[in-house]
């Protein structure tokens, strides 16, 4: 389990506050996120993944990204395998997909978006 959140403006400092996982030398670990927007919290997130050893892969499951986030991650982590369900083509100035579903953090703890 990590948890991360980033900052609400450009350039979107990622903030991990909470990081617990086990031996992954030589495993498959899989990454879930509901939304890949720019990349910046995920490449954080595999940072400190590879920083506690070296996995036989690493796979991340989401269920919407933007073409910038995924070309973001594919350049910095080529080995990632990214499976997803949708594909947007923009991410806004406030780093949020475009049309997306709105901010899933949001959703999940009531705020309006």
């Amino acid at each position: 389990m990590i948890g991360a959140w980033r900052e609400e403006t450009a350039p979107f400092k990622v903030n991990v506050n909470y990081i617990k996982v086990p031996d992954i030398n030589g495993k498959i670990v899989i990454v879930a996120d509901p939304m890949l927007a720019t990349g910046h919290t995920l490449k954080e997130i595999l940072n400190e993944i590879k920083s506690r050893g070296t996995p036989e892969k690493i796979v991340l499951f989401n269920v919407i990204a933007s073409r910038e986030g995924i070309a973001s991650l594919q350049k910095s982590h080529p080995e990632l395998e990214i499976y997803t369900c949708a594909i947007d083509n923009e991410v806004n100035d406030d780093g949020y997909i475009v049309p997306g579903l709105g901010d899933a953090g949001d959703i999940s703890f009531g705020k309006p978006f």
